[in-house]
């Protein structure tokens, strides 16, 4: 897995392909929200739930495909910081979008790009 935090560094994938991937409950739910925070909140919070599910899959069936030893170790070793980074990344985001409910909706946004562009991310990986 040399070079593999790197390489995932590195990846980023256009808005078109991380809209691309946001569910239609999703974009429906954010257009009916009439931009009430706690709504579009909900909304976020739903596709969030979506989303993780589609990285575990993305997940394990990379996992299924590693041999154990230390690729697979690495591999869940770096899966475990990601969570960590996107967690200060996201917080990052949020401070700059000055708190308040635009930060709170800022943070969310991010989250969510971080769940897609990660399982992009796995879904093309190999060892």
């Amino acid at each position: 897995v040399a070079g593999t935090t790197h390489q995932y560094t590195s990846f980023k994938p256009s808005t078109a392909q991380i809209s691309k991937r946001m569910s239609q409950i999703y974009k429906a739910c954010m257009n009916a929200s009439g931009g009430v925070t706690a709504t579009m909140r909900d909304c976020s919070s739903a596709e969030a739930t979506r989303q993780e599910y589609k990285l575990k899959t993305a997940y394990e069936a990379a996992l299924a495909r590693m041999t154990k030893g230390i690729t697979r170790n690495a591999f869940v070793t770096q899966q475990r910081q990601w969570f960590g980074a996107r967690t200060t990344l996201c917080r990052r985001e949020m401070q700059k979008g000055g708190g308040g409910t635009a930060g709170l909706l800022i943070g969310d946004a991010c989250g969510l790009n971080e769940l897609i562009r990660r399982t992009l991310w796995i879904e093309i990986y190999r060892q």
